[in-house]
């Protein structure tokens, strides 16, 4: 557990070296800081930090550059919290996201680059992918005689389609009907599941269990979709990237 004083001297050392890309110094905070101690007193502090592992010291007579643990310390424990999301703010957001409500790619770029806005950095956004994948809705469509489309809706709101070249000629009525039976039958389900139901199937409908269970299967051992990447501008001003010689040194 750390004292406030020492809380005080990390939560400056981390904001300063975010801000300017440089070791920091007990000069510096004594002189910014207004803990109103002494530098010694600020080197002993510091000293008891690198101690235990949240600065570091490049050089031996030089300033303090946080550890992993301190930015995770910073984070956690000491970032002052956000006041929120102005209501204008919230409503122009509302507003932007009602415009493409029904096209999913367009919510990852619209949340990728208002959230790279909000912290200022570089934000991604990916689809969300579920650890198991679940029948949600299912419909059968005649193409042609002896040839239907799958339609597959999964609950993680991913649609798969596959044709079914089927084995005997099938009209759309009753492949309506065998739709309503087998949402009855394997909607909320996962593969698994669906797989093991096999007594009493027609042989039409086992050809579309099995079509089904091979689309979740791919679906689930797919990585995730190419991410949404906003804000590439935020890292480029940077500190670091500030100075040709900071960006050859990284």
């Amino acid at each position: 557990m750390l004292s406030e004083r020492r809380e005080d001297i990390l939560k400056f050392i981390v904001g300063e070296y975010i801000s300017l890309a440089k070791p920091v110094g007990s000069a510096a905070i004594a002189q910014r800081c207004g803990l109103g101690v002494s530098p010694a007193t600020i080197r002993h502090e510091m000293a008891v930090l690198e101690d235990e592992g949240y600065i570091a010291r490049p050089h031996t007579s030089g300033g303090a550059v946080p550890s992993d643990m301190a930015y995770r310390f910073y984070v956690e424990a000491l970032l002052e919290a956000d006041e929120g999301v102005a209501m204008d703010e919230q409503r122009m957001m509302a507003h932007l996201f009602h415009q493409v409500e029904r096209e999913l790619d367009e919510w990852t770029r619209l949340a990728a680059s208002l959230l790279s806005r909000m912290v200022r950095n570089v934000a991604i956004v990916t689809f969300p992918k579920a650890v198991k994948s679940r029948v949600r809705h299912l419909e059968l469509v005649a193409l042609q005689e002896y040839l239907a489309l799958l339609i597959l809706l999964l609950q993680e709101a991913t649609l798969r389609q596959q044709l079914l070249a089927l084995d005997r000629a099938v009209s759309q009525e009753e492949l309506s009907r065998l739709s309503q039976e087998l949402n009855a039958l394997f909607r909320g389900q996962t593969w698994g599941q669906v797989m093991a139901v096999g007594a009493g199937l027609s042989s039409v409908a086992a050809q579309v269990k099995n079509s089904i269970v091979e689309i979740m299967v791919d679906e689930e051992e797919r990585g995730y979709e190419e991410p949404c990447i906003a804000g590439l501008r935020h890292v480029l001003s940077q500190p670091e990237f500030a100075r040709r010689q900071s960006v050859l040194g990284l």
